[in-house]
């Protein structure tokens, strides 16, 4: 029974991917900020910052995975300030990746990034575009995505993921389609006028179910050639 280790485990996709890979067979371990957070039955969960370099060499040594998910990092910081993205996506990258070369160097990791390191384009994207982020969150995923290269180079198995967006059941609704969803039943049940809110109307985007996503995380993990996306 292969053991994964899955940070971010109580996020959107987390949860999904938790529930997936124990259809799967696989032991679970998810690594979670918040102590009162609920995984699925079947798995069971260590408190986890992955800017907490200590914490995340401990954990990694405790557990010892053979696979590892990496979905933890920051899209919207409680401070407001820039750093607070790096301190996550990048420097917590950095802080696994460490872990994981000198405790269990035989593991395969998973680094989930984002769609969000190509910027704006005006045609569809693909895995040989050169990373162009245009904000800081797209900044911190795109060199959290050259480092894992750089790990991939010395010898660890890494496989890099930059998803698009993908929706579902249970998604907040700071995201775009279950905002429309909230509007729409607002409006249905007269909570609210008629008026449906959006931002850029110009925006063209493929959207993918958070289910076939995970699907392809760990088919990826396990088809995918290392330092590839």
């Amino acid at each position: 029974m292969p053991l994964a280790l899955v940070t971010g485990a109580s996020g959107f996709v987390g949860l999904y991917l938790v529930r997936h890979l124990l259809e799967q067979g696989y032991e679970i371990v998810g690594g979670v900020r918040n102590a009162s957070a609920r995984l699925p039955l079947g798995s069971r969960w260590v408190r986890l910052d992955v800017a907490d370099r200590e914490a995340v060499q401990r954990i990694v040594s405790d557990v010892r995975p053979d696979e590892i998910y990496h979905l933890a990092g920051l899209m919207h910081p409680a401070s407001g300030t820039a750093g607070e993205f790096y301190q996550v996506n990048l420097d917590g990258t950095l802080n696994l990746l460490e872990a994981l070369r000198e405790r269990v160097p035989e593991a395969k990791v998973l680094l989930v990034g984002s769609a969000y390191a190509y910027g704006n384009q005006d045609r569809p994207i693909t895995e040989n575009d050169c990373l162009n982020p245009l904000n800081h969150y797209g900044a911190s995923k795109a060199s959290a995505d050259l480092l894992g290269r750089i790990y991939a180079l010395q010898g660890l198995r890494v496989v890099r993921a930059r998803p698009f967006n993908h929706t579902g059941p249970s998604q907040a609704p700071d995201f775009v389609l279950p905002s429309l969803v909230q509007q729409f039943a607002e409006i249905k049940a007269g909570a609210s006028d008629p008026v449906v809110h959006l931002g850029n109307l110009d925006s063209v985007r493929d959207f993918s179910d958070v289910r076939d996503i995970v699907r392809g995380y760990r088919l990826a993990l396990q088809n995918g050639h290392s330092g590839e996306a």
